[in-house]
C-alpha cells in the first residue's frame, strides 16, 4: 500500500542499459502514460530514476491478463463479452479523443482488476502506441507491423505507414470474435 496515492502499487523496473531496451519506446510509453486519466486505462503514479534503473510507479490489478481468463473460460457469453467491449470501447474513445493510437491491443496487453469481474477491464502497454498527427511517421512505423492475428491487414502487407485509429478498431473486432468464439478468426 502506498501511502502517498493510497492504493496498492506495482512498480515496473527497466534497466537502462540493458541489451534489450529501446530507449524511445520506453520514452514513448511513460509520456503517454502521463497524460492519460480514465478507468479502464492503468494509471501511472510517479516515475524515479537512478543511474541504471528506471522505476514506474503504477496502479496494482490483481485479475490477471484476460488472455488467461479467455484459456480458463474458452468462450464468453454474449452478455459477458459485452460488459468487457463497453469497458475497451470507452478507454478507446478516450485514447482517440487525445489523438492517441494504441496499435497494439490483443488480450495480453488487457488486465482484469479483480479475479471476480472479467468486466473491470486495464489497457496496458503503450510501448508502441503513437500521437496520430497526419502524415507524420512515428519512429516505430519502419518496422512496427504488430501482432500476427490482431493487425489489420494493410499494416502486415506495409500498404498503410500512417496508422491510426481504424487500426485500433481492427484489434478490437479480433478481440470480440475470440471473445464469442473461443479461437482467433484466422488460425
Amino acid at each position: 500500500m502506498c501511502k502517498e496515492v493510497n492504493a496498492d502499487v506495482a512498480i515496473k523496473s527497466l534497466i537502462l542499459d540493458g541489451p534489450k531496451i529501446d530507449h524511445e519506446m520506453v520514452r514513448n510509453e511513460v509520456e503517454i502514460l502521463k497524460r492519460m486519466d480514465h478507468p479502464n486505462l492503468i494509471k501511472l503514479f510517479d516515475i524515479f530514476v537512478t543511474e541504471k534503473t528506471l522505476f514506474l510507479v503504477m496502479e496494482h490489478v490483481t485479475g490477471g491478463l484476460l488472455f488467461d481468463r479467455l484459456f480458463e473460460r474458452e468462450q464468453y457469453l454474449v452478455e459477458d463479452a459485452k460488459k468487457v467491449m463497453k469497458k475497451l470501447f470507452s478507454a478507446l474513445e478516450y485514447l482517440h479523443s487525445l489523438g492517441l493510437v494504441h496499435r497494439r491491443l490483443k488480450p495480453e496487453n488487457l488486465l482484469l482488476n479483480t479475479e471476480l469481474d472479467d468486466s473491470s477491464l486495464k489497457v496496458t502497454d503503450f510501448g508502441i502506441s503513437k500521437v496520430h498527427e497526419k502524415r507524420m511517421q512515428n519512429l516505430f512505423q519502419n518496422y512496427y507491423r504488430g501482432t500476427p492475428g490482431f493487425s489489420a491487414p494493410e499494416i502486415c502487407t506495409l500498404e498503410v505507414l500512417d496508422y491510426e485509429k481504424e487500426t485500433d478498431m481492427w484489434s478490437t473486432g479480433i478481440i470480440l470474435y475470440i471473445l464469442l468464439c473461443g479461437d482467433p478468426p484466422f488460425i
